[in-house]
């Protein structure tokens, strides 16, 4: 199942679902699967001629909802298979993401989710050290269990997908962190897979700092929907200390991973730098706002 969650402006181009089908079309498992591309009910005059004949076995189902956490609740229902693999439409993934996933899921019965890992591509220093400071919280190096469901693109048995879909909340990442911590609650094991690779767009600072605001804003939040004090000044600098200890600590486990030698000198100048950008998210959300105002992602 594909589903766009985010859109910088103007006309859909629908360059992000060209892609997407193209990588999937490409995929090396041996086992047949169906593509489900899940779109808002306005555009379904929109959609560009032959898009779906860039896959095999695509389709599109469209929907009144507007808000990505809900197009990816009804491309479940739109779907029969006991297994969904979600991605959202701006990532890439390699030819053995899908088999590396279903391998995984497959020797781990007890497994309910099953990520991968997601990078920027390895081609600049801003992409890759931003892959570690954004994408690198739930990589442990290696396969094995991890308190963390990634959200651009992961495997999941469609009995956790009935059981847990996303709530009512207007930002997708307050949605899907109070999901995830309902799918924990649950006993659910979530899997982490380093070989499962796919690629985001990156597109600037621009993405980078509405992607910042809308994690300040999950924090803080998240804080305050799970009932923890609203003392503001002490509460602002506490996110984002606790965000700043985790990518000192990703990039102890797997920075070598994403990071070449001359490029830890960015990601020190840039560690203090996304939390100045965490910060207006974070006000936000303590004020009891529920989304950021003007953000792309939906």
């Amino acid at each position: 199942m594909v589903v766009s969650d985010y859109a910088a402006g103007g006309v859909k181009d629908w360059d992000d679902e060209r892609l997407a089908l193209d990588t999937l079309a490409r995929q090396d498992i041996a086992e047949p699967f169906e593509i489900v591309l899940v779109e808002n009910e306005s555009l379904r005059g929109e959609v560009p001629p032959g898009l779906l004949d860039r896959a095999p076995h695509a389709r599109i189902v469209f929907d009144p909802a507007l808000r990505s956490a809900q197009l990816k609740d009804a491309g479940v229902a739109a779907t029969g298979t006991p297994l969904v693999a979600v991605m959202e439409a701006d990532c890439a993934p390699a030819p053995d993401w899908l088999r590396r996933l279903a391998e995984t899921m497959d020797a781990t019965p007890e497994a309910g989710i099953v990520s991968g890992r997601t990078t920027y591509g390895g081609g600049t220093m801003p992409r890759r050290v931003f892959a570690l400071l954004d994408r690198a919280f739930m990589d442990l190096g290696v396969t094995g269990p991890v308190p963390h469901i990634c959200n651009n693109g992961a495997l999941y048995r469609r009995a956790v997908l009935e059981a847990h879909p996303y709530g009512a909340e207007p930002s997708p990442f307050v949605s899907a962190e109070i999901r995830r911590r309902a799918i924990l609650a649950a006993g659910i094991r979530t899997w982490f897979n380093p070989d499962a690779v796919m690629v985001h767009r990156f597109s600037g600072l621009s993405f980078i700092a509405d992607l910042r605001r809308n994690a300040g804003l999950q924090a803080a939040r998240t804080r305050l929907l799970l009932g923890k004090p609203k003392a503001r000044a002490r509460a602002y600098l506490s996110i984002l200390a606790i965000h700043m200890r985790a990518d000192i600590r990703n990039a102890k486990r797997v920075g070598g991973d994403y990071l070449r030698p001359l490029d830890w000198p960015l990601w020190l100048v840039m560690l203090p730098v996304i939390r100045a950008l965490e910060l207006p998210g974070v006000i936000r959300g303590l004020r009891g706002e529920a989304s950021v105002p003007g953000t792309s992602y939906r």
